[in-house]
């Protein structure tokens, strides 16, 4: 449905799908205050429609699909320790973050910096260091999601060993 052609109506059925009340979404949209008022026309099938199409658009923007979920993981989970530090002709890491897309940066989870002055000298040391986000919880939740791996019980009854699967015992 395009926009309705009154813009206090269009107004009012956007602060309704915003979840005002039906009261202060009719003032909001100009109107003077009449609950009355503002209950005939939150009743209009035309505001109906169009509060439903502003919930909609809201859902569609801020649902979270499953592949954007399993990406996130994905750049948790696959991280490498290379992707953050170079390794020196001496053989020592350096840290270089300076070709770090936005998808390996997302695995950072923190970065500290420490400074120390040498009092004699003058000279200053830089320590940085950084963490990054738990990737084995990451990868775990990837193969549960996967199907990879199963939650089993072992039971024994009589002698008897029996394994049930997580799926099989919430029947």
């Amino acid at each position: 449905m395009p926009i309705l052609q009154n813009p206090r109506w269009e107004i009012f059925a956007s602060n309704l799908a915003k979840g005002q009340t039906q009261g202060k979404a009719y003032v909001g949209a100009g109107f003077k205050k009449s609950s009355k008022a503002a209950h005939v026309l939150a009743t209009k099938p035309e505001i109906i429609e169009r509060v439903r199409e502003f919930q909609e658009l809201a859902v569609a923007d801020t649902t979270l699909d499953v592949k954007r979920v399993v990406t996130e993981l994905e750049k948790l989970g696959f991280s490498n320790m290379l992707d953050f530090v170079r390794i020196d002709d001496d053989g020592q890491p350096q840290l270089d973050f300076s070709r770090l897309t936005r998808e390996q940066a997302a695995a950072i989870a923190e970065i500290t910096t420490d400074e120390t002055t040498n009092p004699r000298t003058g000279e200053v040391t830089r320590r940085t260091r950084f963490k990054l986000l738990d990737k084995k919880a990451a990868l775990d939740t990837l193969g549960k999601y996967l199907g990879m791996f199963i939650d089993r019980k072992d039971i024994r009854l009589g002698g008897v060993m029996f394994h049930i699967n997580q799926a099989d015992a919430d029947l």
